[in-house]
C-alpha cells in the first residue's frame, strides 16, 4: 500500500531532483521553485505530499468573484519509474481528501510542463472540464 506523507523543509532538494527528471528542461527556475515550496510548508491553505518516487502540492484558494474556496491539485510530477503512475493516484487522492477537508467546493487539476495527466485525474474521480492555452 502507497502511503503518502507531508514534506518537511529537508525533503525540498529531493522534489527539485525529482521535477528536473519529471519536467526535463521546462523548470522555470530552481531557486524560485525551492522558495515557493518552501513558502508552503506548515501553511493552513497549502500542503505538499510525497511517496518513494513522486510529490503533490495542494492549494485552497478563491477568484475574488468566487464566495466559496476550490481546491486545485496544482503540481502532480514523478519520477520516470515503473509503477509511478501508481504513486501519482494515490498523492491524488491524499489531496482530494485534504482538500475537502478544509471544505472547497470544487477541486482543479490542470496539466503542466505538457505532461498528460488524464488517465490518473480520471482514476481519482476528477472528469474533463475545459481547455487551456498558453502563449
Amino acid at each position: 500500500m502507497i502511503k503518502p506523507r507531508q514534506i518537511v523543509p529537508e525533503d525540498i532538494p529531493w522534489i527539485i531532483e525529482v521535477s528536473r527528471e519529471a519536467y526535463d528542461d521546462r523548470m522555470e527556475s530552481e531557486a524560485g521553485g525551492m522558495a515557493w515550496l518552501a513558502s508552503t510548508i506548515g501553511r493552513d491553505r497549502s500542503v505538499t505530499f510525497r511517496t518513494d518516487n513522486a510529490y503533490c502540492l495542494a492549494h485552497v484558494g478563491a477568484m475574488p468573484y468566487q464566495i466559496h474556496p476550490r481546491g486545485e491539485i496544482v503540481l502532480l510530477a514523478g519520477r520516470q519509474v515503473g509503477g509511478v503512475a501508481w504513486e501519482l493516484v494515490a498523492l491524488g487522492r491524499q489531496a482530494i481528501e485534504w482538500l475537502s477537508q478544509k471544505g472547497v467546493v470544487s477541486i482543479r487539476m490542470g496539466e503542466n510542463a505538457g505532461r498528460d495527466i488524464s488517465a490518473v485525474a480520471r482514476r481519482i474521480g476528477l472528469r474533463n472540464w475545459s481547455r487551456t492555452y498558453i502563449l
